[in-house]
């Protein structure tokens, strides 16, 4: 499957399709300068010490290294309504009748007032330049691929119908879900539970939509085994350190502060990064698209070491 996807956005990318512009489209370079510019979204600190074992002809001794914990733009996120706003990605996820789904539920009998959101969810082009920090031996590498795909709605059957989905329990118990107010637990309301994770959304605000419609596709690429079409975001980070990649995608993590951070790109363009969810009627100020496209860097925290031998052990005081 990853030979597929890889293979299906390097045929995009050399066919050179004009598309109609979109008053809210970015470009790569526009995503990747919000991602550098984002100094809040770093959060990069020295978090503890690393203990190696180092063998040589002349007997052993325990060599030390600086663990550090950052947070890397390692995805982007895209929902929309008919196509994405990434315009040099626009063409990759191959919708057929892009809207029928969205216009059944606004035309269509009974009213349902549902909503449908396609999806993407594709390695950040500022890896290019995050990558090559990680080489001073005081920043970690990231463990996705630059403009690599990891998820396209359009090739899973899953995302279009909840039949597969409903066979979790979380998706009659309602958790986990999105929160509004994150510090109340289960009786802080919600913008949506995260389960059937689907393009479907029922909240009365587009954007809050989209947002939903990004967090389930991270949902998905950040686990193993789920019966979706997708590429696994975790690549390993490599040689040469001791590496904590990120783990799953939870909701609400830690207020915001640590896990996976969303940074909308557009139609606003954020200067730093939280969890999504709390309150919806503020935090969708500025936020809508006419275009009914939303864009977000999704970054996710790393801790690491430079590996100086056979790992031991670390001492971790700040996280």
């Amino acid at each position: 499957m990853k030979r597929l996807l890889l293979s299906f956005s390097v045929i995009i990318l050399l066919s050179g399709i004009n598309t109609r512009a979109y008053s809210d489209s970015v470009s790569s370079a526009t995503i990747s300068s919000n991602a550098l510019n984002c100094t809040d979204c770093i959060d990069w600190k020295i978090s503890g010490m690393c203990f190696f074992l180092k063998c040589g002809p002349f007997g052993c001794s325990i060599k030390t290294s600086v663990r550090v914990s950052h947070n890397i733009p390692d995805l982007v996120a895209s929902a929309y309504t008919n196509r994405s706003a990434w315009t040099e990605t626009a063409n990759w996820n191959p919708i057929q009748n892009s809207s029928s789904l969205s216009r059944y539920n606004r035309e269509g009998k009974g009213d349902t007032q549902l909503d449908f959101k396609q999806a993407d969810i594709i390695g950040n082009p500022a890896l290019l330049v995050f990558d090559q920090a990680s080489h001073g031996g005081y920043f970690c590498p990231s463990n996705t691929q630059p403009l690599q795909p990891y998820y396209l709605s359009e090739l899973d059957p899953a995302w279009s119908n909840p039949s597969v989905e409903r066979l979790y329990p979380q998706s009659w118990i309602g958790i986990p879900a999105i929160r509004s107010n994150q510090n109340l637990g289960i009786l802080g309301g919600q913008w949506a539970q995260v389960y059937p994770r689907t393009g479907w959304g029922a909240h009365p605000t587009d954007v809050v939509n989209g947002a939903v419609a990004a967090h389930r596709a991270a949902h998905i690429v950040s686990r193993k085994n789920q019966p979706h079409v997708y590429v696994l975001a975790d690549g390993g980070c490599g040689p040469g350190v001791k590496c904590w990649p990120p783990g799953e995608l939870e909701t609400n993590e830690n207020n915001g502060r640590s896990g996976y951070l969303f940074q909308m790109v557009s139609p606003k363009e954020d200067n730093t990064a939280n969890a999504l969810g709390g309150d919806a009627g503020s935090w969708i100020n500025g936020r809508y698209s006419a275009d009914e496209q939303y864009v977000w860097n999704i970054w996710r925290r790393y801790s690491c070491c430079q590996r100086r031998g056979s790992f031991l052990y670390a001492i971790t005081y700040d996280d």
